[in-house]
């Protein structure tokens, strides 16, 4: 990867912000799943009233 295209993306803000308590209940369902590889995907679907839910 360009090292300049990397420490634009680097820069930017993230796009989504997590509260310390979802932060912890993520942490907690990985934990009772017993794999610290799981991930978190989060995604954003179209449709609903106001176009996305």
């Amino acid at each position: 990867m360009n090292a300049q295209v990397s420490d634009v993306e680097l820069a930017m803000p993230a796009p989504l912000v997590f509260t310390d308590a979802a932060a912890a209940k993520v942490k907690t369902l990985i934990e009772e799943e017993g794999n610290p590889e799981l991930k978190l995907r989060v995604f954003v679907q179209g449709g609903g009233c106001s176009g996305f839910q």
